[in-house]
């Protein structure tokens, strides 16, 4: 009796076996589980071709394709972040996304390592801040030679703004942060003042929210003090500007559902957000305008977001050209305003053949907090 107890007992362990081997491959021909959307940020290796004397890159490539596409995958993934998320109350990919309290979330460590660098555990080195200094007074000292007026703007991450929503394990282990010893080291070592957006925003953010909850990105709120703060340092250079005031419009806030970094760990239906809009009062000036711009042959970025060009029917005001970043976004619809004609450059480089060939009377470079480094290859 124990011997077929024991006999069934192994036979059905098996069976289970056996039939979790081929699910993945009644998955694949079947896909009865049904589909689900990438959120991975990235796209999946697809299935490769045998090619003339390359059967071993096939089998590499063949392997990284089964390890993207292998059947139930998405549902392997799907089930395991619902588990974490509304039962642990944790975040699924925590190196990506990390949620703190009351529900904020913010980039984790894959990107940049920035908790670490928020944290003071990653530091800049001294041979760092010299590069920064030394590349940014060469961009300053060619724009001056050129007849151009050169202004910085970091826009801090939202962890910089928010800390009080950052997990308990995320405190810090020094008082200052990369960006502070950033500010110091280029006010003590340049003539040249970086503007600096924070103070506006922090004390913005004690009437309403300036970053989203659910997103790396400030809200439109957020933007404008940070454009106040840019407008009001460029008028001492040309007075004419006319920077607009929180009260030239109305504020709207709405709603929504998670943004990109719920997206980012496929939970934007299960989390709520606020949009604020600021609706001007004025009679809008700027219209668009045709590109004119050839996207060069190292972009890789949608083609689409290379170049936004405004003009503006007040054609006494300077013309400014901005390199910029996703943090832009936002601040286009303020900017324009101030400036007869924007062309807005979505890249870190400081591109001199495109800054002559388009003649400005002012270069602004906007720059994200975490993408700094990118200041070192100039």
């Amino acid at each position: 009796m124990n011997f077929n107890i024991n006999n069934i007992r192994l036979s059905l362990i098996a069976l289970v076996f056996v039939f979790l081997l081929i699910i993945p491959i009644i998955e694949n021909l079947t896909n009865f589980t049904g589909s689900y959307e990438n959120t991975e940020a990235r796209n999946l290796n697809e299935l490769p071709s045998i090619k003339e004397n390359s059967i071993r890159q096939f089998v590499s490539d063949f392997d990284d394709y089964y390890k993207d596409n292998f059947g139930t995958r998405q549902l392997l993934l799907e089930s395991y972040r619902k588990f974490k998320f509304n039962s642990l109350k944790l975040s699924p990919f925590s190196d990506k996304v990390i949620i703190g309290k009351e529900g904020w979330m913010f980039l984790g460590n894959k990107n940049k390592r920035i908790i670490d660098r928020y944290r003071g555990i990653i530091k800049y080195s001294d041979n760092d801040l010299k590069t920064f200094a030394k590349n940014i007074r060469a961009n300053k000292i060619w724009c001056d030679k050129s007849g151009i007026k050169y202004y910085l703007v970091v826009a801090p991450n939202k962890h910089e703004i928010y800390p009080e929503y950052l997990p308990d394990y995320a405190n810090k282990v020094r008082k200052s942060s990369e960006i502070d010893d950033f500010n110091q080291y280029m006010a003590a070592n340049i003539s040249f003042t970086i503007i600096d957006v924070r103070e506006k925003i922090l004390d913005m953010k004690n009437q309403l929210p300036v970053y989203y909850k659910t997103d790396t990105h400030w809200n439109e709120l957020g933007a404008f003090c940070a454009y106040m703060v840019i407008s009001d340092s460029i008028k001492k250079d040309f007075p004419i500007i006319n920077t607009k005031k929180l009260s030239d419009y109305i504020i709207d806030t709405i709603k929504t559902t998670g943004r990109d970094l719920a997206r980012m760990i496929n939970t934007t239906e299960e989390v709520e957000d606020i949009h604020i809009s600021l609706i001007p009062k004025f009679k809008n000036t700027v219209i668009d305008s045709q590109d004119e711009l050839l996207i060069p042959d190292y972009y890789i970025l949608d083609p689409k977001q290379y170049e936004i060009r405004n003009k503006n029917s007040n054609k006494t005001l300077p013309k400014a050209l901005i390199f910029r970043d996703s943090f832009c976004d936002h601040l286009l619809p303020f900017l324009r305003e101030d400036f007869s004609e924007t062309v807005f450059i979505w890249e870190h480089n400081f591109n001199k053949e495109l800054i002559l060939k388009e003649k400005p009377d002012i270069v602004i470079h906007e720059i994200i907090q975490r993408e700094l480094d990118q200041l070192l290859s100039y």
